[in-house]
């Protein structure tokens, strides 16, 4: 005990005092505190990055189909709209809908979006949940135009060869389902897989009597064939029963000279039948870019066509495929706030980040709470811990028998002065500092006023 009660020299410890230095904050105690809050944070923002989705990629391919076709124009149009917003659309030409399903089931392929006719998605699409759909766009009529002097109500009196579409085209298994219903077996020799530009040639130089399409009217090649008035147009006189049958073929009715109202063209009224074209994605779109389509959809569809009314397409619903939660936000709620007003590549950078500020802020919330109370607790106990030391010897003082024991508790007080004076103190604690330096001042005076023999 004795050794350790040394007495320091005076000189010592007007040293120690003289090099006591006050700052704002203790760098060593902040960085103790910060460190650790710091890998919390790291950890809570590696947690959060599992469940933000990556920036969205810069260009997609949408499958369409042949070029003469409509879905080939209105992918050029989807593409003019994503560019808007800086994705660039690679519009791929295929052989229709079969292909563009069979496209997108395949990772390697890189098709992210397809148009597809109705009634062709299959099931196992939907089962694996590989696809999903941003609504249905438009009706697709089948169109069928063929050559004779009499005009026919019934496909079963269907004259000679008919183009009903290559393999891989939606056009050929509704148009054989269509005549199978009528009893008209297949005959590869009647029956040609020829579609397109190639079957309207054929049909205009009367190579065969009648071709299928399923197309929208707006399509070069209708309109070409419609005005040929050595073509007939079919009237599916039993459309309501096709579309009992078959309930994704809708009845729709071709208003007499909605091509040309001087030319009266068609010269009645028709009626066909139509199935509705899906805009279909994979399951892994990006959210981003899936909205930015459904976003495109409502501009380019909304408007009332030959068949449809204003806002009728597209549609937040879908007979074959689960619709896109993200479309049906989209369509419901409109454009993101942030997108109105920022270029969308910013605002989907904010959009993640306020995703990863989540959980960052609910971890340093309460650790900017935290860790100014332990910082101040941490100094507070450096001094109470003195004040401790200080408080029993003021006790051991009652108990003083010599001038020996009285040097050995000086020397303990100046021994804790010194300690005291090595500490780093903020600023913030100069009062309990110099408060403790008064009680050490008046603990020494009081030893020194005590007589050795006061036991």
């Amino acid at each position: 005990m004795a050794e350790r009660l040394k007495k320091p020299t005076k000189v010592a410890v007007r040293k120690a005092v003289h090099t006591a230095k006050f700052s704002l904050v203790q760098v060593g105690e902040v960085l103790k505190l910060a460190i650790p809050a710091a890998l919390v944070a790291a950890m809570a923002l590696l947690f959060a990055f599992q469940f933000i989705d990556p920036p969205p990629p810069k260009q997609i391919t949408i499958a369409t189909g042949g070029q003469t076709g409509a879905y080939f124009q209105f992918g050029g149009r989807y593409a003019e709209q994503l560019k808007k917003s800086g994705i660039r659309v690679t519009v791929k030409s295929t052989g229709g809908s079969i292909e563009n399903l069979q496209l997108l089931k395949d990772k390697s392929a890189g098709v992210d979006a397809a148009f597809v006719q109705g009634g062709l998605i299959a099931s196992g699409a939907q089962a694996d949940g590989d696809l999903q759909s941003i609504g249905r766009l438009f009706y697709e009529p089948l169109w069928l135009f063929y050559r004779s002097p009499q005009t026919i109500e019934r496909l079963s009196d269907l004259p000679g060869k008919i183009a009903v579409a290559p393999e891989g085209s939606g056009t050929r298994p509704l148009a054989l389902q269509i005549l199978a219903a009528n009893k008209v077996e297949f005959d590869q020799a009647r029956h040609l897989p020829i579609t397109g530009g190639d079957a309207a040639q054929a049909l205009e130089k009367g190579e065969i009597d009648a071709a299928f399409y399923v197309a929208a009217p707006e399509a070069p090649i209708i309109k070409r064939l419609i005005a040929n008035r050595d073509l007939k147009l079919m009237n599916f006189s039993q459309a309501e029963a096709y579309g009992k049958i078959y309930p994704y073929l809708a009845k729709v009715t071709l208003p007499r000279g909605v091509f040309d109202l001087v030319g009266d063209v068609p010269d009645r009224d028709v009626h066909l039948l139509a199935p509705s074209t899906a805009l279909v994605v994979r399951s892994d779109l990006h959210p981003a870019i899936v909205t930015l389509l459904a976003e495109a959809a409502v501009e380019l569809h909304r408007r009332p066509g030959i068949f449809h009314s204003a806002g009728q397409f597209p549609t937040v619903l879908d007979p074959e495929l689960e619709m896109s939660s993200d479309a049906e936000r989209q369509y419901k709620n409109g454009t993101p706030f942030l997108r109105r007003y920022l270029p969308f590549n910013w605002a989907v950078f904010i959009e993640r980040m306020a995703i990863l500020a989540i959980p960052i802020l609910t971890v340093l919330v309460p650790l900017g709470k935290a860790i100014p109370a332990i910082y101040q607790w941490q100094i507070r106990r450096r001094l109470l811990r003195h004040y401790g030391r200080l408080k029993e010897i003021e006790t051991l003082a009652r108990g003083i028998r010599s001038e020996g024991e009285r040097a050995l508790l000086l020397g303990e007080i100046d021994h804790i002065e010194m300690a005291l004076t090595a500490i780093p103190v903020p600023l913030g604690f100069a009062e309990q500092f110099y408060n403790l330096r008064s009680h050490i001042h008046f603990v020494r005076e009081r030893f020194s006023s005590i007589p050795a023999n006061a036991a």
